[in-house]
């Protein structure tokens, strides 16, 4: 079934992109309902930023979880701010196949806010940034940026490297400010 699930993803971003998120996000369940990871990543990514759905962090969580079990080392950076926030905070899209899809202007915010758990979200990111995912190492710069400025530059340009478009914002405004 992973074979059929994998052109589920160029579909679910088709439709988003024409217009269609809650279609586009229901294609993404039934990848990964199949057992796509990516798709289970990008359904609990969705579900947690509102992209097709209201926003609900408690409909993200067992989708990222089972994406991680599955080795995706987004689902990790994703879960871990899931984890960290509590569902609380977004970041306003996602990262398909190296493209920014954005969430709708002006989504309401979560009716439900998940319990915090930083230590296990630390340990999720470290494992996303160390694994070199782009998410990851974005999440592992912010985490740093009060405490280690430099270390956090160096993880927002290790991010924007592997393309991620926040990385590159997170880059170039620490770059701007000195």
């Amino acid at each position: 079934m992973q074979k059929e699930a994998s052109a589920i993803l160029p579909l679910a971003e088709v439709l988003y992109r024409l217009g269609k998120p809650a279609k586009a996000y229901s294609w993404l369940m039934k990848g990964a309902e199949a057992g796509d990871r990516q798709a289970m990543t990008l359904l609990g990514t969705a579900s947690q930023e509102g992209i097709g759905t209201g926003p609900n962090p408690g409909a993200a969580k067992p989708w990222l979880t089972r994406a991680v079990t599955a080795g995706d080392n987004t689902a990790k950076a994703e879960l871990s701010r899931l984890l960290f926030f509590g569902g609380k905070d977004r970041v306003g899209g996602l990262l398909v196949a190296g493209r920014w899809i954005a969430a709708e202007p002006g989504l309401p915010a979560p009716k439900e806010v998940l319990p915090r758990d930083v230590s296990a979200a630390m340990k999720l990111l470290q494992e996303s940034a160390d694994a070199a995912d782009p998410a990851g190492m974005l999440y592992m710069g912010v985490s740093l940026a009060a405490r280690r400025p430099k270390g956090s530059l160096n993880w927002y340009r290790r991010s924007a490297e592997a393309g991620h478009p926040l990385g590159m914002h997170h880059l170039a405004s620490a770059l701007e400010q000195g």
